[in-house]
């Protein structure tokens, strides 16, 4: 009874969490929105897309225009004038400005088509940072609460913490959160490895957020035959560093130190749960041709479920590494027992 108790006093948390950090933007005061998605069909006149008032430089657009006849005029308007910024009759570009002042007027000049536009930095979808730490804290209770669940144990094992100690749980919370860290530049060279590779050739890197820009490859020119493989190789790389990095995990973990060990571990699963990003893009379908795995998708002609069932298709793999995490986390487990050497506890 008492371990039920717990277990849906955890789950109520993390409901009540969740909903505060997916509060709509549009109820958030204006200097809080730093992102804006804007959508729909022309029917001849100028669409104008406001610009949100707290967003931070630099911070591109991203334009998604396919006309039916002639081409759609993009424009900046700012009080300094107007600046005619590029023509598009189909397809997807981004603009970087130096700084935002304006707004933004799409002038189809009488023709028909569809719009999707991307203003400010995806990065920050959850500004400012508290809705992030109750998104973060909302995932970590209701993730915990189902395992607890699923393996019957304890929500929290205070024997664990008092094996690891006080280093080795230090350890491994900064690892957790250098794991994090690093998906980005690894993610970032999947683009650039793979357009290179194909013959494109590198404009700009932007690795991490610390570069002072959205995390982006740039290329100077690349074939269009490269663009579906470079978009997905963001991707499928991590997916690939996280398989090897378990894999050798598995292998040496017997053979290594505890703290080598744990890297390997944590690195390698952080990685691998990066393909979890899939089920956000599968969510908006409408915006999956254009993310990632979706450009691919949609290049090999793949529609409707099968085109989702791709873009999932990398959770396979996750699941199946994160299965032979838990079998063999389970049998260190088991062989330390309650009151083992620490030096064999996790991993």
């Amino acid at each position: 009874m008492r371990r039920i108790i717990r277990l849906t006093f955890v789950l109520l948390i993390g409901l009540i969490a969740l909903p505060l950090a997916l509060l709509p933007s549009s109820w958030l005061p204006a200097s809080w929105q730093r992102f804006v998605l804007a959508k729909g069909t022309f029917d001849g006149t100028p669409v104008q897309i406001a610009i949100p008032s707290g967003l931070r430089c630099p911070a591109p657009a991203e334009f998604q225009i396919t006309m039916e006849r002639s081409v759609c005029h993009v424009s900046l308007h700012t009080p300094k004038g107007n600046q005619q910024l590029f023509l598009m009759e189909r397809g997807d570009c981004s603009f970087d400005p130096r700084s935002w002042d304006g707004y933004l007027v799409l002038d189809p000049k009488g023709a028909k088509g569809t719009y999707r536009v991307f203003v400010g930095s995806k990065w920050q979808p959850f500004a400012p940072l508290w809705r992030f730490i109750f998104f973060t804290f909302s995932v970590a209770m209701l993730v915990g609460a189902s395992i607890a669940a699923v393996l019957r144990k304890p929500l929290v094992s205070i024997s664990l913490v008092r094996r690891l100690g006080r280093k080795r749980l230090l350890f491994l919370i900064v690892a957790v959160a250098l794991s994090d860290f690093c998906y980005s530049p690894v993610h970032e060279f999947g683009h650039y490895a793979m357009g290179v590779l194909l013959g494109g050739k590198v404009d700009h890197v932007a690795w991490t957020v610390l570069s002072g820009d959205t995390p982006h490859v740039s290329f100077r020119s690349l074939p269009p035959e490269a663009q579906p493989w470079m978009s997905a190789a963001g991707t499928l790389f991590p997916l690939l560093v996280g398989a090897v990095l378990v894999s050798v995990w598995l292998i040496v973990a017997a053979r290594i130190s505890w703290y080598a060990s744990a890297a390997l571990l944590v690195f390698g699963a952080g990685m691998l749960f990066s393909s979890s990003n899939a089920i956000p893009q599968v969510m908006e379908f409408e915006k999956l041709p254009y993310e990632h795995m979706g450009v691919l998708a949609w290049h090999l002609g793949l529609r409707g479920w099968s085109m989702a069932l791709f873009v999932l298709s990398p959770l396979a793999l996750t699941a199946v590494m994160y299965g032979l995490i838990g079998y063999r986390l389970h049998s260190i487990m088991r062989r330390s027992g309650p009151s083992g050497d620490n030096s064999s506890v996790v991993p």
